[in-house]
């Protein structure tokens, strides 16, 4: 897996949680997304995808919370 080769590589795990997003995999997909936001917090298109794994989840409140700190 890419992001075992760099895993403090936030643009490969952002490729990753894309893929897993796309792959219908929101559990890993959110885990992904708060590796990125470890990172580097705050960065907005990461806020985004993890609303969108949070919807998906049905996380609805989180996931609302997650937008409103991205914009």
């Amino acid at each position: 897996m890419a992001a075992e080769l760099d895993p403090r590589s936030a643009h490969i795990v952002e490729k990753l949680a894309a893929a897993l997003e796309h792959l219908s995999r929101p559990e890993e997909a959110l885990n992904a997304w708060e590796r990125i936001l470890a990172m580097t917090p705050n960065a907005p298109r990461a806020l985004c995808g993890r609303g969108m794994a949070l919807l998906a989840l049905a996380r609805d409140d989180e996931a609302l919370a997650a937008f409103h700190q991205a914009v």
